[in-house]
């Protein structure tokens, strides 16, 4: 099946803001286009296909007109066009595998008088592979393995491996157990946004030389049935954040 789906916001604010020596009118006019399409394929009851793409135009106008005067006046313009795609591909390898690899892709270009140097193109794109594997002659063991590597044009290759199980020695125990490192990289806004509001008297500034986030996580876990009016869950974990 597929469906596709497209949707025009605009958004126009209007006040007024004073530096204690001024008075300031400000206009803020906001348009957002967003458009999706989405589309889902099982040529046989062991695979299945997943295909998404979105596409999103964005434009804001911030006015700022000084009453008596033109000293204070701006006028800040942005537009950014963003370009998503995803695309997964799930397979059914006998009786203990339910494999998945897929693809993301990243575009987005932005022009701003909001940015240092009025304009930013960056582009991502990221492969993962999983697997869910089932374990024992009971399958009371299930083994989450996968990794995604993202490859961004600013800030290069990064892994990201995770490994996950679950036990349930007994039908009322189950024991959970878990590793992932997690990636996120700084935005435009974080790192080339300069926008000065001189009718509140305030400005704000990216810093271009931020690195991406990056993290480590542990956690364990059991939930226990003892009785039928009983259950016993504990969870802990531990995350590393730089």
């Amino acid at each position: 099946w597929m469906v596709g789906r497209v949707g025009y916001l605009q958004r126009k604010m209007t006040g007024v803001d004073t530096n204690g020596m001024a008075l300031l009118d400000r206009t803020n006019l906001t348009e957002d286009f967003q458009s999706a399409l989405k589309w889902r394929w099982a040529p046989d009851e062991k695979s299945f296909l997943s295909i998404d793409f979105g596409f999103s135009l964005y434009r804001d106008q911030y006015l700022a007109d000084q009453r008596n005067s033109s000293a204070l006046d701006q006028y800040q313009e942005t537009k950014e066009h963003l370009g998503t795609t995803h695309l997964q591909y799930d397979r059914k390898l006998g009786n203990r595998h339910w494999f998945s690899i897929g693809f993301d892709g990243f575009v987005q270009d932005m022009k701003s008088d909001r940015l240092a140097d009025n304009e930013g193109f960056r582009h991502r794109t990221a492969l993962f592979v999983q697997d869910i594997w089932t374990l024992g002659k009971k399958d009371e063991i299930i083994l989450f393995p996968g990794v995604r590597l993202d490859i961004d044009s600013w800030f290069g290759v990064n892994p990201t491996p995770k490994l996950s199980l679950r036990y349930r020695p007994l039908e009322e125990l189950v024991l959970r157990a878990s590793y992932g490192s997690g990636y996120r990289a700084p935005d435009f806004k974080e790192m080339l946004l300069f926008f000065e509001n001189t009718g509140a008297g305030y400005r704000v500034e990216g810093n271009p030389n931020l690195k991406p986030e990056t993290s480590q996580s542990v956690q364990v876990g059991l939930d226990a049935l003892p009785s039928d009016t009983i259950e016993i869950a504990a969870n802990g974990f531990f995350n590393a954040i730089t």
